[in-house]
């Protein structure tokens, strides 16, 4: 099953208001490998702009 991304904000939007104990529980809707990719892209992105040569002003 793959979801728009319309599907997944009205999911965030839903599950945002819920305690942490009651996510906890949730099983999730994403596959492991969705998350390692989007980590594995966080990590690039955050690498990227932290290696990044300053500017002079």
């Amino acid at each position: 099953m793959k979801l728009e991304p319309e599907h997944r904000a009205f999911l965030a939007a839903l599950l945002a208001n819920l305690p942490c104990e009651s996510l906890r529980r949730l099983r999730l809707l994403v596959r492991v490998d969705t998350v390692l990719r989007r980590h594995r892209d966080l990590v690039r992105r955050r690498h990227a702009s932290a290696s990044r040569p300053l500017r002079p002003s």
